[in-house]
């Protein structure tokens, strides 16, 4: 799914990945020197873009149609009231930053993003270590309000959002 990701990043004409594609083993050596402006889930996306960049046309045009059966079976299956149950990611919240170091996790959140599907997150309690938990309800195109629908059952009937601790 990464891959396809990147697939349609390469295809973008956007001038800033196109800079930045160029100067990326320069930003790789600043990054090891501490001296680099970018986080490191940048720097590292920058290494991954560049490395996709040797894609053959033959190999995209299989992703993108992957993408693309991927959406139809997708669609198919929920039709115009389905809805899809998926976490938001392997465990709870992040403290900050700590999401620059799981960036390779983006599946969860990515997939939906990949398929051109509306989703809306609910947030169920906290876990263990009394960060918040929660899934994702995702729909087919066009049914943004029975996502949020959905979502907003669920959020009354595991009690919504709860602050992960006192705050003064």
């Amino acid at each position: 799914m990464f891959i396809i990701f990147l697939v349609e990043i390469i295809n973008s004409d956007s001038p800033v990945v196109t800079v930045w594609s160029h100067s990326v083993t320069k930003e790789v050596l600043k990054w090891l020197m501490f001296s680099s402006k970018f986080t490191t889930t940048t720097v590292l996306y920058g290494v991954i873009k560049k490395a996709a960049d040797c894609f053959s046309q033959r190999k995209i045009d299989t992703l993108l149609a992957k993408k693309k059966d991927l959406m139809k079976k997708f669609r198919d299956m929920l039709g115009d009231n389905g809805v899809f149950l998926f976490p938001t990611f392997i465990n709870s919240a992040h403290y900050h930053y700590q999401i620059h170091y799981k960036f390779l996790n983006y599946g969860y959140v990515g997939l939906f993003n990949l398929l051109e599907m509306p989703v809306t997150n609910v947030t169920v309690g906290l876990g263990s270590n009394k960060l918040p938990v929660g899934f994702q309800v995702a729909t087919s195109p066009g049914q943004d309000r029975l996502s949020m629908a959905i979502a907003k059952e669920l959020e009354s009937a595991f009690g919504g959002w709860v602050p992960p601790s006192n705050v003064l």
